[in-house]
C-alpha cells in the first residue's frame, strides 16, 4: 500500500469536525510515523484505512479477472468485486495479518433508509437512499465529505464509486455506499451473490495504531502550509502592508491576514528603482520622492530666481535674503579681503 508521507517543521493541531467537538486523528499502522495509514473516527470509535480501495493493489491470493459475470470470484484491475468476493476478501486480508492486524471488517450501516436518509426510492428489488447519516458510513460521510472534518487528500484512491458496507439489506444482500457530497446508500437486490460490484474500504474496531501529529511546512512564511496531504495553519500569520489584489483598483487588497482597504490617493509607499532620490508609488500610481513625508531641515537662506528680489529658499520654506550689510565674507586667496555674495560687495574676512 502506498502510504501518505509527512513533512517536518511546524506542529499542526489535529483537524476538528465542523459543527462537532469530536476530532478525527491520524494513525500509523506500519511502524513508520512519517506516514499515515489510518484515521481514527471517535464518532463511531473505529479506525478507517486511508486506502479507500485496497483491492486496487492487494489481492491476498484472490485471482484478478474481468468479472464477466456476477458469479465471478475475482477482483478486476480497478479493484471492483462482487459482494461474495468482498466477504472472502476480508477473510483473506485477516488471514494475511495485513499491516499487523487480523480484525479487519467492512464498515457498517445501522438503521434504515426510511429513518436515516433524506430521500428514499424503491425500484423493485433495489431500495435506494440519499443523504444518509446513520453510523458508521453515514455519519463518517457527513462529517468528512460534507462538513469538511478532514481534507479529502488524506484518503487514497477515493472517488464516487460505490464501497461495500458489511450490513445486510432488506433483501438479504449487502449494502454499498457512495462516499461523496450526496451520500448515497444502495441495497443489493439479494443474498445469492448476484449484485453490482463495488470497492472494499476496510475498518478496525476501536482506536488502533500510533497517534501521529502531522507537521505543517510553511514555505513562504504567510502562516499557511502543507502537512503532507492537506492544507494547514502553521502559526498566526503576520500582518503586513495592504497589497492590491484581483480585482485590481477596486480599493481593496490583502495584508497577509485579512482583506484591507488600500491607502487613499496621496498615501502609500515610495519605492526606489535605482540610485535616485525619486521613485514610484504603486498605490497612487505616481512618481514620488524617497524622502516623502520626512520633514525638511531648514538651512541658510539662498537667493533664488528672480534674483535680488529679497526672497530665497532655506531648504524648507521661502525666506528673506539677508539685508545689505549682512551675509558671509568668503576668502578667495591669502588676503584679508573677500567677497560677500549676499551684499555683492567686497568685505574684510574679520568683518563683524
Amino acid at each position: 500500500m502506498r502510504s501518505l508521507a509527512l513533512t517536518t517543521t511546524i506542529l499542526c493541531s489535529t483537524p476538528a469536525i465542523a459543527n462537532s467537538p469530536v476530532s478525527y486523528e491520524y494513525r500509523d499502522l506500519d511502524g513508520d510515523t512519517r506516514t499515515v495509514e489510518a484515521v481514527f473516527d471517535a464518532v463511531n470509535f473505529v479506525t478507517w484505512l486511508t486506502d479507500t480501495n485496497v483491492g486496487l493493489t492487494q489481492t491476498f491470493g484472490i485471482e484478478r479477472g474481468n468479472l464477466s459475470d456476477y458469479y465471478s470470484r475475482q477482483i478486476n484491475p480497478q479493484g471492483l468485486m462482487t459482494q461474495d468476493t468482498a466477504v472472502q476478501y476480508i477473510d483473506s486480508m485477516n488471514a494475511n495479518n495485513y499491516l499487523g492486524f487480523s480484525q479487519w471488517r467492512l464498515p457498517r450501516y445501522a438503521g434504515t433508509p426510511d429513518a436515516d436518509c433524506s430521500e428514499q426510492f424503491n425500484g423493485g428489488q433495489v431500495v435506494f437512499g440519499r443523504g444518509c447519516t446513520a453510523p458508521e458510513v453515514g455519519s463518517f460521510n457527513r462529517d468528512v465529505f460534507q462538513f469538511g472534518a478532514l481534507d479529502e487528500a488524506v484518503f487514497e484512491n477515493l472517488d464516487g464509486t460505490a464501497r461495500w458496507v458489511g450490513s445486510i439489506g432488506p433483501s438479504g444482500g449487502l449494502y454499498y455506499y457512495q462516499f461523496g457530497d450526496e451520500g448515497n446508500l444502495d441495497f443489493c437486490p439479494g443474498g445469492d451473490g448476484i449484485c453490482n460490484t463495488a470497492f472494499v474500504w476496510p475498518v478496525l474496531d476501536g482506536d488502533v495504531g500510533t497517534p501521529i501529529v502531522p507537521v505543517c511546512e510553511d514555505s513562504d512564511g504567510d502562516g499557511y502550509g502543507w502537512n503532507g496531504f492537506s492544507s494547514c495553519t502553521s502559526a498566526a500569520p503576520v500582518q503586513g502592508a495592504c497589497v492590491d489584489t484581483i480585482p485590481e483598483n477596486d480599493g481593496w487588497g490583502w495584508n497577509g491576514v485579512e482583506s484591507c482597504v488600500l491607502p487613499a490617493a496621496g498615501e502609500g509607499f515610495c519605492q526606489s528603482y535605482g540610485s535616485f532620490p525619486w521613485g514610484w508609488n504603486n498605490t497612487t500610481q505616481t512618481s514620488c520622492r524617497l524622502d516623502e513625508g520626512v520633514p525638511p531641515v531648514a538651512g541658510d537662506c539662498i537667493d533664488t530666481v528672480p534674483l535680488n528680489d529679497g526672497w530665497g529658499w532655506n531648504g524648507a520654506e521661502s525666506c528673506r535674503v539677508p539685508a545689505t550689510g549682512a551675509g558671509f565674507c568668503q576668502s578667495y586667496g591669502d588676503y584679508p579681503w573677500g567677497w560677500n555674495n549676499t551684499t555683492q560687495t567686497s568685505c574684510r574676512l574679520d568683518e563683524g
